[in-house]
């Protein structure tokens, strides 16, 4: 992962809860991450409503360019 990567996923982190909705991407994969996971964007939206800050969501289409890959058998 380059810095410039490195950098949005850790301001991403810093300033809130990161939802992914993936087929590619399992809870127990983005758990490792520190990610949180839902089976659609329906359940990622409604567990962010649950914060009660709904100006405060950002939906990211194809966000995959700020998420960080794990390697496994390290």
């Amino acid at each position: 992962m380059g810095s410039n990567k490195a950098f949005m996923y850790a301001r991403a982190m810093i300033k809130g809860k990161v939802i992914i909705v993936s087929e590619y991407l399992n809870k127990d994969e983005l758990d490792e991450m520190m990610l949180g996971w839902a089976p659609n964007l329906e359940q990622a939206l409604e567990e962010a409503f649950k914060k009660k800050i709904p100006n405060k969501i950002l939906v990211l289409p194809n966000a995959v360019n700020i998420i960080p890959t794990t390697l496994k058998g390290e």
